[in-house]
């Protein structure tokens, strides 16, 4: 099974345990980034969300889980690039 597949699997349950699961297989990485930066072009391959108040919804119901249980929390307002750069760098120290 991919670490994706794991991913999704885990986040449709939600657990304590499902997110101690994952944090024993892999490095988890909350990336933050300003609501009002996400464009609208970006919603249109996600499953769960159909419009900016869904993502909001999601990210307030998740939040704490992502802060819990994340190794590294990355606050991105800029572009890919410089968010890759970050976590490479976070990744070369850990």
């Amino acid at each position: 099974m991919s670490l994706y597949k794991e991913w999704v699997d885990l986040m449709e349950g939600q657990t304590e345990e499902s997110f101690d699961e994952l944090r024993k297989k892999s490095i988890v990485i909350n990336l933050v980034r300003d609501i009002n930066l996400v464009e609208k072009e970006s919603l249109k391959n996600r499953p769960l969300v159909h419009d900016v108040e869904d993502l909001k919804s999601i990210i307030r119901n998740r939040e704490n889980l992502y802060k819990n249980y994340s190794n590294f929390t990355v606050k991105n307002n800029s572009t890919i690039k410089d968010a890759v750069d970050m976590i490479e760098r976070l990744l070369w120290r850990y």
